[in-house]
């Protein structure tokens, strides 16, 4: 896969699939009681989009607790999947689900340390 040369069409496209995507993230936190945190970075206008499940009235699920929630899997109190692009092909093509009960993936690499959480 690669990046859509075509401004105009990239841009439209990148606009009705973050819609998509946040709309799919508000239906699986609303549906299924789940705390989700998603931070998406536009590269090209320098815009940060970010989304907390909850409500102002009841909480929302924020960084800190991404990184608290990442601090359990991380240490193997909770099951941690771990996902980047280089698992989009296994996504595609159906040989893969995120319930599989393999071990999870955990990122060496990752910048979060155990001093980022509070």
């Amino acid at each position: 896969m690669a990046i859509i040369d075509d401004r105009t069409k990239r841009i439209n496209l990148k606009s009705k699939r973050k819609k998509t995507l946040m709309k799919k993230v508000m239906e699986l936190s609303q549906l299924f009681n789940l705390g989700i945190f998603l931070v998406i970075h536009d590269h090209e206008f320098n815009k940060i989009y970010e989304y907390n499940s909850g409500t102002y009235e009841s909480g929302l699920f924020q960084i800190d607790d991404a990184y608290r929630a990442l601090k359990l899997g991380k240490s193997g109190e909770v099951q941690h999947k771990y996902f980047t692009n280089d698992d989009y092909v296994k996504f595609k093509s159906n040989k893969f689900s995120v319930n599989e009960s393999v071990d999870s993936k955990i990122d060496p690499e990752s910048p979060m340390q155990d001093d980022d959480i509070q």
